[in-house]
């Protein structure tokens, strides 16, 4: 019983330096910026990804097994997955570089303001975590050979990509290979594994999706006898030695149940070429500012508090906060009801030095406690990565 206090000490620096540690991950010093969170640029991508209680909650169940840690294919390949969700549907992605992931064009199809969120997989475990959520951005994208690249925003530094093949691969060498996938079949939020074997390769195979697609595409093919599901869907085929041969296509009309992966010498194609249909995310005018009222609440003849009509409406839908003690003139909080609906569900934190992050809250049940907190690093008026209000309030 002597020892408890030791145990209770040691335990306590453990959890400091894990707490330290998830700070410096995402760049910013939480202990500074206490019990300040707030996210800008309101993403509605992110309100389809449940943060409440620490566990993301995305829409879809795994429908496959999910192969156990002790799988060393598994183990070695799975971290280069990602987890592709818009606000049409998800699917799986390739970590091909750092900053790049591919993709199918069909995953992210319909995608808002051409932009994604991706999951990586947590270095421990099989279930994505908050921290490991990452808007990015729809790059470059090939309807005919049905893929996409994208570029996520401040990445995990541990980040793991894969190595592809050669070109040359793509040959009749190929069939009775072992092929191994990794990825989300189902709408499944876990990494899952499957393995076949390579029945057939076919140059210039052609292909369809029916609506809300509607759409056809050509490109070198690779046919296996690997499980494949809608949520495998832009996810590797690996070789036995981890190299990448095949973006998994899957859910087309004509397949058969019968697996099939865009071939490595399209996917080469495709990164070497300079094909982009995406469109250019489009910018947004700037709002009509109209002082409706201010007021110094403290007496000291400085004026505190703004609030403004951003939309022409007449009603306070922008607010502007001087809450610095005593006040400096900086208005660093502003407040946000954007459905003009007398709730403020979207307060974000502007810090006064260039180097800083702007850190924002949302309330998106509009229940008046904020449920998700994003940071934007680099001051272009996006989130660059989001968490739970618990895992903020933690690190804070």
């Amino acid at each position: 019983m002597a020892l408890r206090p030791f145990y209770l000490f040691f335990l306590s620096v453990i959890l400091a330096f894990l707490q330290e540690a998830l700070a410096e991950d995402i760049g910013i010093d939480f202990y500074s910026q206490k019990n300040i969170v707030q996210a800008k640029g309101v993403d509605d991508l992110i309100g389809d990804v449940n943060f409440r209680n620490g566990v993301m909650k995305l829409r879809g169940t795994a429908q496959a097994a999910v192969v156990s840690e002790e799988d060393n294919f598994f183990v070695q390949n799975a971290n280069s997955v990602v987890f592709i969700q818009t606000d049409k549907g998800e699917g799986s992605g390739i970590v091909v570089a750092k900053d790049k992931i591919i993709t199918n064009w069909h995953v992210i199809f319909g995608a808002g303001d051409n932009e994604v969120l991706v999951v990586f997989k947590p270095l421990l475990g099989n279930t994505p975590v908050p921290t490991q959520a990452h808007i990015a951005e729809i790059v470059r994208c090939d309807s005919e050979s049905d893929l996409a690249l994208l570029k996520p925003r401040w990445p995990p530094k541990n980040v793991q990509s894969v190595k592809l093949a050669s070109k040359n691969i793509f040959n009749d060498s190929l069939i009775s290979n072992t092929a191994h996938t990794i990825g989300h079949p189902g709408g499944g939020s876990t990494w899952s594994y499957a393995a076949g074997t390579i029945s057939q390769v076919e140059k210039n195979r052609t292909w369809s999706y029916p609506p809300p697609h509607n759409s056809s595409h050509i490109a070198d093919t690779i046919q296996t006898s690997t499980p494949i599901n809608p949520g495998n869907s832009g996810g590797p085929l690996f070789l036995n030695d981890g190299r990448v041969i095949g973006v998994i296509v899957s859910g087309c009309d004509e397949c058969e149940n019968i697996g099939r992966a865009v071939a490595i010498s399209s996917v080469h194609d495709f990164l070497d070429g300079s094909v982009n249909e995406c469109k250019a995310k489009p910018k947004t005018p700037p709002p009509v500012q109209t002082l409706l009222s201010e007021e110094d609440r403290d007496g000291d003849g400085l004026i505190d508090i703004r609030r403004f009509d951003m939309t022409g409406s007449g009603v306070v839908n922008w607010i502007h906060v001087d809450n610095s003690k005593p006040n400096d003139g900086w208005f660093e909080i502003l407040l946000y009801d954007k459905d003009e609906n007398g709730i403020f569900e979207v307060q974000i934190f502007y810090p006064p030095y260039k180097d800083e992050p702007i850190i924002s809250y949302y309330d998106h049940d509009q229940d008046e406690e904020f449920d998700v907190c994003g940071i934007d690093f680099d001051g272009d008026g996006t989130d660059d990565r989001q968490m739970t209000i618990e895992t903020c309030s933690s690190a804070g």
